[in-house]
């Protein structure tokens, strides 16, 4: 049975379980709304931090609550290996029409509870809200009395795609989605350390052994051992090193990023003037040629005897060259 959560009563059950429209389809959220909505919809796990470790076995709770009355379908998305199990709606609680306000609690209490099964890896828990019913035939179905759905899509594309096409007749203010992300680790396997980066401005991408972790501010787990780390961010120059993490250390990665680099000609201009940049003196026009710069904006100044001095503010994109006609008028 390699089923993430299993519901157990006298025993451990399996718990079965391109964009279309406007939605969009991310690695992180398989499926968002890109439309600003009034309906929300928040998952989370009994374990605090943004990728808690759970060891096969463990017990685990959901949390789910709805500002608005909604429907919640709930899926738990096994990225390593490319599994899809349904939550909610179940045999053992089939109704998942939630209340405004109302939180709930799966596998705490009742006739069922979750533990996490196997095998390791990295898992995701992906909760969708709409005010309205949604028509999941392709997605699962409940067949006579069994009691786990038999789930027809298998891979998270497979999800995302059936998602996009039962949600867009929706209107885009109707429906909303969360996710929680959780590590499933062996028994046997030690305590994974954890990751923080400091000195990182927003929106950068994190890239942990070739993989997308997320975008900063990003903390994540890995496993003991040695990794390689790689951050991207438009304008600077990529960032990449080595470093090796112990068994439950918790380490912060101070990370310098330098800005990409551009380059800035003056053409037109006499070759005896001289380039200000910021109020830095570059020299003479002629003894310069292609002046390297990291991207930014900057104010340029071109000065020559006999003429009236040029200003411009240039902005230099990294790997671009950018010129600049400094055409001097005579006094």
């Amino acid at each position: 049975m390699n089923s993430r959560l299993a519901i157990t009563l006298t025993s451990l059950l399996a718990l079965a379980g391109g964009a279309f429209g406007q939605a969009r389809i991310t690695p992180q959220s398989i499926i968002i709304n890109p439309t600003p909505t009034d309906l929300s919809v928040n998952v989370s796990l009994d374990k605090s931090g943004e990728n808690p470790t759970y060891r096969i076995g463990d017990p685990i709770r959901l949390n789910v609550s709805v500002n608005q009355d909604a429907y919640v379908y709930l899926f738990n998305v096994d990225e390593t290996n490319n599994q899809i199990d349904l939550i909610l709606p179940n045999k053992y609680d089939s109704s998942n029409l939630m209340r405004a306000g109302e939180t709930r609690q799966f596998g705490s209490a009742g006739s069922f509870r979750f533990s996490v099964g196997g095998p390791s890896g990295q898992n995701k828990v992906l909760a969708v809200a709409s005010k309205r019913q949604l028509s999941t035939d392709q997605i699962y179905s409940f067949q006579g009395n069994q009691k786990t759905a038999t789930v027809t899509v298998t891979t998270q594309d497979s999800l995302a795609r059936a998602l996009s096409i039962i949600i867009e007749p929706v209107p885009q203010t109707d429906w909303v989605t969360s996710v929680a992300f959780y590590q499933v680790a062996a028994v046997n396997q030690p305590s994974p350390g954890s990751i923080s980066l400091g000195n990182v401005p927003s929106g950068a991408n994190v890239f942990l052994d070739g993989m997308l972790v997320g975008q900063t501010p990003v903390s994540f787990t890995a496993t003991a051992g040695q990794h390689n780390i790689r951050i991207t961010l438009s304008g600077f120059m990529d960032y990449q090193r080595t470093f090796s993490l112990r068994a439950g250390e918790r380490i912060t990665l101070n990370v310098s990023l330098q800005r990409a680099q551009g380059s800035l000609s003056v053409r037109n201009a006499p070759s005896n003037a001289l380039l200000f940049v910021n109020g830095t003196s570059r020299g003479q026009v002629g003894n310069i040629g292609r002046l390297g710069l990291p991207a930014g904006s900057y104010e340029v100044v071109v000065i020559a005897p006999g003429y009236h001095a040029y200003v411009t503010t240039v902005t230099i994109q990294g790997g671009q060259a950018t010129e600049v006609g400094a055409q001097l008028s005579r006094l």
